[in-house]
């Protein structure tokens, strides 16, 4: 036979993708359910295992959304890039229970920009992955942006709003000196920044090895707590990894993820004494399966722990009460 001649330099065909229908893209883990907008954001996360209420037919949690006035979403952008294109679906596939979905957009010279976010089964945690084309020059930003909160619900005793661990030290911003100071920039090795509430958080971090500018920004009326990331060049393209962990404010899931993102449950002064109860509690609950139970046999165990110095105080008190007639006698005799 003879075969076709081939030209070597004939341009590869672009992929097909697929526009986002009503603008946003809907996909999730057996914990965890996203909805990212073409802007490559994501605007809403539910948690099917957690509910509003222990009504029948309660609606999940919803720990990012837009609704309006009081909206948490993450944002992510180039920063100094405009007529970025919107994000097109370019694929997506189910792999073990878990969904792993590809975006893509061009920046206005023409270059791509892939989007990748993977969730893994039994995880709150999310994988997401931005490469460039041709991207040596390109910083990328992310932030979780919050309006409108409820500022009374930051109070001394219980932080909640912005949140991070920048230079193994705790940052808990308040709205009130947000909209005073107006940005705070901070820079480290590492780290976490996010938005956190009384039981959950929205926390991101890159590479633990790697610097990263974090900032802290707010208006009275937005809140932001984002980072700036230089990323890592691959070939000729720009690559950023970095990791978004949505869920509650458990300790034993905080600590999984290895970040240090259990430091965002802050027992304050009471950290010594308290933080050895919570994990006696913890404890306790493999084996009771009920709290109350636990509350008891905490109680129990702490009068046992006390009952030596209890009942020597409990002595002494007797001996007072056997003195207090003569003392009495005294102070009538010699009061003068």
């Amino acid at each position: 036979f003879t075969a076709e001649p081939v030209d070597a330099l004939a341009p590869t065909p672009a992929p097909k993708t697929t526009a986002i229908t009503g603008n946003v893209i809907t996909f999730g883990s057996d914990l965890l359910k996203l909805s990212v907008n073409e802007k490559g954001w994501i605007v809403g996360a539910k948690l099917d295992q957690y509910r509003e209420s222990l009504e029948d037919g309660a609606p999940s949690v919803s720990v990012l959304g837009e609704n309006e006035p009081h909206a948490t979403y993450l944002n992510v952008g180039l920063l100094g890039e405009k007529g970025i294109s919107p994000f097109r679906l370019l694929s997506k596939e189910t792999v073990n229970g878990a969904d792993r979905v590809v975006l893509r957009a061009s920046l206005s010279d023409g270059r791509v920009w892939d989007r990748i976010f993977t969730l893994s089964p039994g995880s709150y945690l999310i994988s997401m992955d931005d490469r460039i084309q041709n991207g040596s020059d390109i910083k990328l930003f992310r932030q979780v942006v919050e309006r409108y909160p409820d500022r009374e619900s930051d109070t001394f005793y219980e932080h909640m709003g912005p949140v991070g661990l920048i230079e193994d030290v705790l940052q808990e911003e308040s709205y009130d000196d947000l909209d005073e100071t107006g940005t705070v920039r901070l820079a480290a090795t590492g780290g976490w920044t996010g938005i956190m509430d009384r039981y959950f958080i929205t926390a991101m971090y890159g590479n633990q090895k790697m610097d990263y500018r974090y900032y802290y920004k707010g208006d009275g009326r937005s809140y932001q707590a984002g980072l700036i990331d230089d990323g890592q060049i691959e070939g000729r393209d720009a690559v950023f990894k970095a990791r978004l962990y949505v869920g509650p404010k458990s300790i034993p899931v905080l600590a999984s993820v290895n970040a240090e993102l259990e430091r965002s449950v802050d027992f304050g002064w009471f950290a010594p004494i308290a933080k050895p109860m919570h994990s006696f509690l913890e404890w306790l609950y493999q084996y009771l399966g009920n709290f109350g139970f636990c509350i008891i046999v905490l109680v129990i165990c702490i009068k046992i722990l006390f009952f030596y110095p209890t009942q020597k105080s409990y002595e002494s008190m007797a001996s007072m009460r056997k003195l207090q007639p003569e003392m009495t006698r005294l102070k009538e005799q010699y009061g003068d």
